[in-house]
């Protein structure tokens, strides 16, 4: 109403006429006094933007405002004409992101479904908790080594060409050459002879491909600048507004897809099990559980791959209209470049006390936080069949395992939550409010020793205690694991921006974390192999881990990230006139 200038019945008559542009027959209500031609043609009238209104019908603050000046009942429209189609439909710009944003949630809601099925997957097909070491080694020593060489080739192709070449690679890899390889040489459905050490060899092949894939990826995504250079690219003026509203709704739909569709794919999964076990067919029964996770994981990266493309498509024009590479400078120079910036970055970190041992506890949270999803809960899941199954039937298995998964990220919504509304973030670095986070991290740290509890509940019969500890941990882990990877994220950040060498700090963060996580997955999943048999040994052994790394940056963390409070000017003064001259 501050921009109408008029009464509330004048704002009424305008929402009134917007409405017409999708029906006409409102148009010719007493309260507008016009009809849809008539204002049309006065609101083509003008040129000065001022108002904004609503992004659906392309109307901006770039488009139109209101004015008393022409009609004593409504005012005139005045609009730029050249952002405004006259059917009232969204600009292009808006037409860009919007198919980015949803191509980008269906991408989102996939990745919840891999993150949530892959453990059990792997285990199913390779009889191993090892295995699951192993392929995330694959998988992320392709995300080091391909992420540098990503960046630099991000900035010289369209983001719509690396979107569709990574989303069809990895909806190829998924939908057919594991299916394949898994079939002739795993499975008896074709041959009776199977080939166990070509076929693993085969996976760690694909797992690096994928894992490239994500890397090119990566650069492109919401959540790692994807919209900026959207923007660049397409001449699209991107605003802190709307790197919020894209983010906050790729973060929202990413963790509603861990806690309502990927336990819901998980049960499609475990129902198609059950008809399949119930063939017949020897053989299809024997494979039931493998083939439905196989076929459920091929499925949803199917018809999501599709949906993806069908909106990086049909929105993003094919030819971007602003790229820039350096013409006289190959990608492997630049390589090398981006490289050098990552190793000034080491330096950077090993030189700043606070910020080389921030970083190192960030990579440690990163990967005991990857570790309980692709580890610990997927392993008690998958062995402990009085509560949950065993690795006979991975698809049940898998089932519960999405089930706690879910309710933790819950836990994880309440802390975000939480830190969204209550938490501010603190004027010193050496304030209580960093060193509470500490606390938080150890409570999370030893919440996981729930999980060999349960397994003693278990041995003593009470069964509903022992999924009730699990399902506890869970909660409880990611609830105090999120606050302090919110609050400790600003804090980096702020140490970063002191060195005034962001770019480079954190491209060696990403490197170190995502090597971090691949090692400490492997020593995991290396406990649980070594322990075969005895479930009780490894739980404990695995969450006094956790635990330790709780009680590590509880006593440790304050001292080594933190330090202690910078003198006041004054207190430097008062300290100084007490000084003799």
């Amino acid at each position: 109403a501050e921009y109408m200038g008029r009464a509330k019945l004048d704002h009424f008559r305008f929402i009134v006429f917007v409405m017409s542009w999708q029906s006409p027959k409102l148009a010719y209500s007493p309260l507008m006094g016009a009809s849809p031609k008539v204002l049309a043609k006065a609101a083509r009238t003008a040129s000065s933007p001022n108002v904004a209104f609503s992004p659906k019908l392309g109307i901006t603050s770039n488009n139109i405002r209101l004015s008393p000046k022409t009609s004593p009942r409504f005012g005139a429209l005045e609009e730029n004409y050249a952002s405004l189609n006259e059917a009232g439909k969204p600009t292009v710009s808006q037409e860009i992101s919007s198919g980015y944003l949803y191509g980008q949630l269906a991408n989102v809601a996939k990745m919840a479904v891999w993150w949530s099925v892959f453990s059990p997957l792997i285990i199913g097909l390779l009889q191993s908790e090892e295995a699951l070491g192993y392929t995330r080694l694959s998988f992320n020593l392709a995300l080091v080594v391909v992420s540098p060489i990503a960046g630099v080739l991000a900035e010289r192709i369209a983001v719509r060409k690396l979107l569709n070449v990574t989303t069809t690679a990895r909806m190829f890899i998924w939908v057919v050459l594991i299916p394949v390889i898994y079939v002739l040489l795993k499975s008896e459905l074709v041959n009776t002879t199977q080939f166990p050490d070509l076929f693993y060899g085969l996976l760690l092949a694909l797992f690096f491909f994928d894992g490239a894939s994500v890397a090119m990826s990566n650069v492109v995504d919401i959540d790692c600048g994807g919209l900026d250079l959207l923007g660049q690219q397409h001449e699209i003026e991107i605003t802190d507004h709307t790197r919020n509203k894209f983010n906050s709704t790729h973060q929202m739909v990413f963790d509603a897809s861990f806690i309502f569709f990927a336990p819901l794919i998980s049960f499609l999964v475990y129902e198609t099990s059950k008809q399949l076990g119930d063939s017949e067919d020897v053989t299809l029964a024997a494979v039931s559980d493998v083939a439905s996770l196989l076929g459920g994981m091929a499925a949803v990266f199917l018809c999501l791959s599709l949906l993806s493309l069908y909106y990086y498509n049909r929105f993003i024009p094919s030819m971007a209209e602003h790229i820039e590479p350096t013409a006289d400078v190959s990608v492997t120079e630049q390589t090398k470049s981006v490289v050098a910036g990552i190793w000034d970055g080491a330096k950077i970190c090993f030189r700043n006390r606070p910020i080389g041992w921030r970083l190192f506890f960030l990579a440690l949270e990163t990967a005991l936080e990857d570790s309980m999803v692709s580890v610990c809960i997927a392993a008690v899941a998958l062995n402990t069949s009085e509560i949950f199954a065993d690795k006979s039937h991975a698809a049940l298995g898998n089932l519960w395992c999405s089930a706690v998964i879910a309710v933790g990220k819950v836990g994880a919504f309440c802390a975000g939550l939480f830190m969204n509304r209550f938490w501010h973030v603190p004027e010193a670095n050496h304030t209580n409010e960093y060193r509470k986070l500490f606390w938080s991290v150890f409570l999370g740290g030893c919440s996981v020793l729930l999980l060999p509890v349960s397994h003693l509940l278990v041995q003593r019969e009470q069964l509903m205690a022992a999924r009730v500890a699990v399902f506890a941990a869970s909660f409880l882990f990611f609830m105090f694991s999120t606050a302090p990877k919110i609050g400790f994220a600003t804090l980096l950040q702020g140490l970063a921006a002191e060195e005034e060498a962001s770019g480079k700090i954190f491209g060696f963060v990403a490197t170190f974390v995502t090597a971090m996580d691949a090692i400490i997955i492997l020593v995991l999943s290396s406990i649980f192999k070594a322990y075969e048999g005895d479930m009780q040994t490894a739980l404990w052994i695995s969450a006094g881990v956790f635990a330790a790394h709780g009680v590590l940056e509880l006593l440790l963390g304050p001292w080594l990230v933190l330090g202690t409070p910078t003198p006041t000017r004054s207190s430097s003064v008062e300290k100084d006139s007490k000084q003799p001259l």
